[in-house]
């Protein structure tokens, strides 16, 4: 006789559920995979169901990584990857499919969710969302994503990230006016 342990039993549930969650060949796959319910996952045994939890953000972050899957083999569906991705979970990781996105087709650069997406990994303290904002926005899209991330500099508290990951490429690209320049020097207390 084998013996399973309760919690072994739980994790294979967890693993199996959040696979399954996260099957995506197309775009109306990667949607269903973000709206899907796929917090609890019931698992009938004998005479005894055992309903388990499967955290939201664990499965959202799957259906991400899945989504940038699909538009590394389909560039055409990269934008859209990259909408569905940031409007279901975070901008942030949407990031990915924007990367592979203006790669095929550079006039995507000025798509407002592009630049979006940068402002937003622009905002986080470091992280390869970060670093790719970085090389997007200041490398392979400038200057058309110049005047989106000057209205984010010139809307963002001085004392978070977004200035710190910013200010020294938009100083490096003589972007700002000497009153810009002036927010890029370290706060005195």
């Amino acid at each position: 006789m084998i013996k399973v342990s309760i919690v072994s039993l739980v994790l294979v549930v967890l693993v199996s559920a959040v696979a399954q969650a996260a099957v995506v060949n197309n775009l109306k796959d990667l949607n269903k995979c973000f709206t899907g319910d796929w917090s609890f996952e019931k698992v009938k045994t004998g005479n005894t169901e055992t309903i388990t939890w499967i955290d939201p953000v664990d499965t959202a972050a799957r259906c991400a990584i899945e989504g940038i899957k699909l538009a590394s083999k389909n560039k055409k569906l990269a934008l859209e990857v990259g909408n569905v991705i940031g409007t279901n979970f975070n901008w942030n990781d949407a990031l990915g499919a924007y990367v592979i996105a203006v790669g095929a087709n550079k006039k995507l650069c000025a798509n407002e969710n592009v630049i979006y997406s940068i402002n937003s990994a622009l905002g986080l303290k470091e992280g390869k969302a970060v670093e790719a904002a970085k090389k997007l926005g200041f490398v392979t899209c400038w200057p058309a994503v110049k005047p989106g991330l000057l209205k984010e500099f010139e809307g963002s508290s001085t004392s978070g990230y977004y200035y710190d990951n910013a200010c020294p490429l938009l100083s490096k690209l003589k972007a700002l006016d000497a009153e810009q320049t002036k927010k890029c020097q370290p706060q005195k207390e």
